[in-house]
């Protein structure tokens, strides 16, 4: 094998690994999320998995690091990090260039892993995605939020929807449906009430009709099991809207953990999942 392209290969891995271990060792004790710690630990194994194919006595016979040109130069942007999230997106770009080299590179000395490698990068992505947002839903909601799923007909009074009912209510996430009121009528409830919800910093979101959400500048929608896919969502909402996911057992959380979702909506706690965003009380 080609000694320069395994030092190359060599100094990409370690950089990929380090990298890892600082996302890791956040998403685990900073925020404490066992759903994300699972996906990074399984990243991880794969990425060991793929790199003993390359024999690591190979790799430590052309390791030179006191050889290393570019271990003397360091910018001062490296050296100061503003905040923890500067931190994580700091990391995962170096897990994805590292990736990137050794995608490319393995070709020349283990190609059977080049594309493995190629699906990790798109895998880090997605996970990089998925910590992002825990970080902002747990800053913006130090405590797991409270919703309530509502009929609009039962803010309908005399044929009028009545805006001092959401007043009333307790939850931080109201979640609107309707059965048997016309979309015109739905929107109409919306935009009377949205003003109340506001005022009392509460949040309102559509169950399933994305297409009302957006007509009522609504904060989003959360969608039932068999509704249309966050990914098909996201493509009719604004993006100022967060799109939630009703769940009923782990398995709809994982995936909607997986699919993107801003938060779940969830009628009973599973342990050991902080991913929940939402519980709901009806």
């Amino acid at each position: 094998m080609d000694a320069n392209i395994l030092r190359l290969i060599d100094a990409s891995a370690n950089r990929a690994r380090e990298g890892l271990r600082v996302v890791e060792d956040y998403v685990r004790f900073a925020l404490d999320d066992a759903l994300a710690t699972q996906q990074l630990k399984q990243f991880r194994h794969t990425f060991t998995r793929l790199m003993g194919e390359i024999p690591l006595s190979d790799r430590l016979n052309a390791r030179e690091t006191r050889q290393d040109v570019g271990t003397g130069i360091t910018l001062d942007s490296e050296r100061q990090r503003d905040d923890a999230q500067s931190v994580l997106a700091a990391n995962f770009t170096r897990i994805q260039e590292s990736l990137r080299s050794l995608e490319e590179y393995s070709k020349v000395v283990c190609p059977a892993i080049s594309g493995g490698l190629e699906q990790l990068r798109y895998d880090s992505y997605t996970i990089q995605k998925i910590v992002q947002t825990l970080v902002v839903n747990i800053d913006r909601f130090p405590q797991r939020p409270i919703a309530s799923i509502l009929d609009v007909n039962e803010l309908i009074v005399n044929g009028e929807p009545q805006a001092d009912v959401c007043s009333k209510i307790a939850a931080d996430f109201v979640c609107l449906t309707a059965l048997n009121v016309s979309d015109a009528l739905f929107v109409v409830a919306i935009q009377k009430i949205l003003p109340v919800i506001r005022e009392k910093n509460k949040f309102l979101f559509v169950v399933d009709r994305c297409d009302i959400a957006v007509l009522a500048h609504a904060d989003g929608v959360v969608l039932n099991p068999g509704a249309v896919s966050v990914r098909q969502a996201r493509e009719l909402l604004p993006p100022c809207c967060t799109v939630g996911v009703r769940v009923e057992n782990k398995s709809d959380v994982e995936q909607a953990f997986l699919d993107g979702a801003d938060w779940i909506l969830v009628q009973k706690r599973f342990p050991k999942l902080s991913m929940i965003q939402a519980r709901l009380e009806s």
